[in-house]
């Protein structure tokens, strides 16, 4: 008998995520900010992980993915992150899966430069509204020298992320930089599905994760990357086929971001096309909750064996390969 995937919703912390663990959505919530929810998490059964805290361009606590912690919340992990982590570890229990950081590291190699910050010491500040503050990677001579910059820049934030008491930490994007990510010491790899070829990368995440013996995780960026400027038929079915092969290439968590009390409909990645979203009584938003509750039961009464997937194809990543 294998064990039970792990699925529900990715919050960026506080009422939300407490939300779903109230409403049994899943046995997995990434967002729990305190030991109050961790506790809630531990009575109702529910696997968690803290969001990512940390501005990645300046290592101050309250970054994009932990802006909706409540302000208690935040000004306890800013007083003494070490203690508060230790309080929501010992709340949770075995439910508790560490931190979830670093979403999109691997943007550094593929995002627009307007995205990102200069690599100065005075620049604090990343691209304009609420997404993350990186800065821009060094220039490297030669992809060795690249696969350096990186990998250091890397080593940086998981230090510091361990640091404050990080005892698991996750990595989500939707790059093919998995193995790097490993190597640079992150427990469990992450994907962001749809960015990218799902086929190739969850090829690469699940042989990056072999390789080091760990598991990894798959996550359907429907929000913000599933096409949600059309919230119909096709979106539901794109947000359903990827839950299920997440499932089949042997994740052992696949969770939706965002979407369990409201859907935006918008014109880009980032700008609103409606100026209200649909609420949680209307059609589309149960129908996508009821997606995942669908899964969730059909991976209770599907176990996997152990082992992952057997495949009868593989695809080798080369050796510093830029994909």
């Amino acid at each position: 008998m294998g064990m039970i995937v792990k699925t529900g919703f990715w919050y960026d912390g506080g009422p939300q995520a407490r939300r779903c663990v109230e409403g049994g959505l899943g046995n997995f919530v990434i967002g729990v900010t305190s030991a109050k929810d961790a506790a809630l998490c531990r009575e109702k059964k529910m696997y968690f992980m803290i969001p990512d805290m940390l501005d990645q361009g300046t290592f101050e606590i309250g970054g994009p993915y932990f802006r909706n912690a409540a302000k208690e919340d935040v000004e306890a992990m800013k007083a003494d992150p070490k203690a508060e982590i230790a309080k929501i570890s010992e709340a949770g229990g075995e439910y508790f899966g560490g931190l979830s950081m670093l979403h999109e590291y691997g943007g550094l190699v593929y995002w627009p430069r307007e995205y990102l910050t200069p690599s100065s010491p005075d620049s604090v500040y990343g691209r304009e509204g609420s997404g993350p503050c990186f800065r821009y990677l060094d220039e490297a001579g030669d992809l060795v020298e690249a696969k350096e910059i990186y990998l250091r820049n890397l080593r940086k934030v998981v230090a510091k992320n361990k640091s404050i008491g990080g005892s698991q930490t996750i990595l989500i994007c939707s790059s093919m930089l998995h193995k790097y990510h490993l190597e640079a010491g992150i427990d469990m790899p992450g994907l962001e599905i749809f960015p990218g070829d799902v086929y190739m990368s969850i090829a690469a995440l699940r042989g990056a994760a072999r390789a080091h013996g760990r598991e990894f995780a798959a996550f359907s960026a429907m929000i913000c990357q599933g096409g949600c400027y059309s919230i119909e038929e096709l979106w539901f079915k794109k947000h359903k086929l990827s839950l299920y092969y997440s499932y089949m290439s042997g994740a052992d968590i696949v969770a939706t971001q965002y979407g369990a009390f409201d859907l935006e409909v918008r014109r880009t990645a980032h700008s609103l096309l409606e100026d209200k979203p649909f609420g949680v009584k209307n059609r589309r938003v149960r129908e996508h909750v009821k997606t995942v509750m669908d899964f969730f039961e059909f991976c209770k009464s599907h176990p996997r064996p152990g082992g992952g997937p057997k495949v009868s194809l593989g695809i080798l990543h080369g050796n510093l390969d830029g994909n």
